[in-house]
């Protein structure tokens, strides 16, 4: 599992591809691993793709 800071635009994008889980923490101004744009952004937790077959 890798960490990475993430604006939210970009946590949304990834989120359908990826496990993501946020890591609680308050917001703070700094760098988007994902576009490289200064934004408000988290941590997350990246985990494995997500199965496109896989019914819950």
């Amino acid at each position: 599992m890798k960490i990475v800071t993430l604006c939210r635009p970009c946590a949304e994008k990834l989120g359908t591809a990826y496990d993501l889980v946020k890591i609680i923490t308050s917001a703070e101004k700094d760098t988007c691993a994902e576009c490289g744009r200064r934004r408000y952004t988290n941590k997350y937790r990246v985990g494995g793709l997500k199965s496109a077959g896989k019914e819950q």
